[in-house]
């Protein structure tokens, strides 16, 4: 059986998660093409997309899901170009979980480099909460009580559906303290917010929302958060770093795993437990450091 029919292959890399196979990368090849040369054509043109390894592997993988699916319809006559295209090499998890928060001083740094208020109180928020973006993005005011110092998270906004639904897990549905930190920022906060709404004549009862007075953009936020952590830090890191953040720096002050997952409403977490270890070891090394030199006798 030949198979001399030039197909056009693609894959869609878009500007945030996901793959479909169809449409970018658009490699016009023949499926007489040499395993070898398809295989390595296929992974130069990965690396020239610039993402990271582990966001190229998770693309090999449905790479290889495609190939096959591909030989089960006859498309071509084996699957050598997709059995032979190895993934690339990545951090180990556990190394790569506790980069993804940044230090007290960096996110001073990072904060500062935001410029546009909206989306600094935003991140404010997110650092002194740990609240997923969905989580923050879905608040009401009603949702916020000053008096007796609560948040309630009882929903989270999809920018996929346009709508708020149930929380991510039964245990992400909780009650979070404002502690005085976070209380002052409210303070600031809503005070920034009433004035925009009056300039605006506009009102809205979300908490946090677009200059279009519509619920908080994700993907503006995301392009604005990833510039100044790269720009603060040298290190481009998610939106999700802030509720990393926000863990380590309690770790940092004493507070136990077991408070920590509560206000994070985590059921269990390993990378909540890998920054908690993490810190407790830098805490451990530090107090070493301290009694190294201290003369008893």
């Amino acid at each position: 059986m030949a198979y001399s029919t030039a197909v056009s292959i693609s894959i869609h890399l878009p500007a945030r998660g996901g793959i479909a196979i169809q449409n970018a990368l658009s490699l016009s090849n023949n499926f007489n093409t040499p395993p070898r040369t398809g295989r390595n054509l296929i992974s130069q043109r990965l690396l020239e997309t610039g993402k990271s390894n582990k966001t190229i592997n998770a693309y090999i993988t449905r790479w290889k899901i495609f190939y096959h699916w591909c030989y089960s319809q006859g498309y071509v006559a084996d699957t050598d170009c997709a059995d032979r295209l190895t993934k690339f090499k990545t951090e180990p998890p556990r190394l790569r979980n506790i980069q993804k928060y940044l230090e007290r001083s960096e996110l001073t740094a990072v904060l500062n480099e935001i410029q546009n208020e909206r989306m600094c109180y935003f991140a404010k928020f997110l650092a002194l909460t740990g609240c997923r973006i969905g989580e923050a993005t879905a608040l009401l005011e009603s949702d916020v009580d000053m008096v007796n110092r609560t948040i309630t998270i009882n929903k989270t906004y999809s920018h996929q559906t346009h709508k708020s639904s149930s929380t991510k897990t039964e245990t992400s549905e909780r009650v979070i303290y404002i502690q005085d930190e976070l209380f002052q920022m409210l303070r600031e906060y809503r005070a920034w917010r009433l004035r925009d709404l009056f300039r605006s004549a506009s009102d809205t009862d979300y908490l946090f929302y677009s200059a279009r007075h519509k619920p908080f953009c994700h993907s503006k936020f995301r392009k604005v958060f990833s510039e100044a952590t790269l720009k603060a830090t040298g290190r481009k890191l998610p939106v999700h770093s802030l509720r990393h953040t926000h863990a380590s720096l309690l770790f940092e002050q004493g507070a136990t795993l077991d408070l920590v997952s509560e206000r994070l409403g985590h059921a269990d977490s390993d990378i909540t437990k890998e920054i908690y270890l993490h810190i407790t070891k830098k805490r451990k090394s530090a107090y070493f450091e301290q009694i190294k030199k201290i003369s008893i006798l």
